[in-house]
């Protein structure tokens, strides 16, 4: 099945999110259950965050700054030079209103991001981590959020236990830097030259 995301894990061959493709990868493969919980109660922690991250954090930075482009002139537009068979059969990069016709970001939409980083500062309140005491793979994927609202001007340093969070995730994360910043720039990359346009 196909539902244009990215990736579309095909080591799997039966996962398309990349939230889903990482809890396989840890149940699978992890040394123990740290990242993901065995405890039904701090699975669930886990998971209430990695919702909030795919269908309410994530999904208000998609609407505010992005529209669907077709596969061909994404692969061109972020001149995708090498693609293995197989890795990728679909892509769907978003360029939204803001990029695509140089409007000025919409007013409502940036309030709907910053009520949900609203909710997730108050979700950190007495929390070290996203879902609890320790760092589980809902905070690898909020980390990646945060990252991309930051990269376009989101004022991350408004929401206190945020801002805190997010210096000790990147801190945290194995290689969260050099893995992250090159799709963090070139985000900005596609920002900086819409906007030239």
């Amino acid at each position: 099945m196909i539902m244009f995301h990215v990736p579309n894990a095909y080591v799997t061959n039966f996962l398309i999110d990349s939230r889903a493709i990482m809890e396989y990868f840890v149940d699978k493969y992890a040394k123990d259950d740290s990242l993901c919980p065995n405890d039904p109660k701090k699975r669930a922690k886990m998971h209430q965050m990695l919702y909030f991250d795919g269908s309410t954090l994530f999904k208000r930075f998609l609407d505010y700054f992005v529209c669907k482009y077709d596969t061909l002139s994404c692969l061109q537009f972020l001149k995708i030079t090498q693609i293995r068979p197989g890795l990728i059969r679909s892509i769907s990069i978003f360029q939204g209103p803001v990029m695509s016709k140089q409007m000025a970001p919409s007013p409502e939409a940036l309030e709907k991001i910053e009520e949900a980083l609203g909710f997730f500062d108050s979700f950190l309140d007495g929390r070290s981590w996203a879902a609890g005491d320790d760092i589980t793979i809902a905070d690898y994927t909020l980390a990646v959020t945060v990252s991309n609202l930051e990269a376009v001007g989101v004022d991350i340093s408004k929401y206190p236990k945020v801002d805190i969070w997010y210096t000790k995730a990147k801190a945290a994360i194995p290689g969260f830097e050099e893995i992250n910043s090159n799709g963090v720039q070139m985000f900005k990359e596609i920002m900086n030259s819409s906007s030239k346009n």
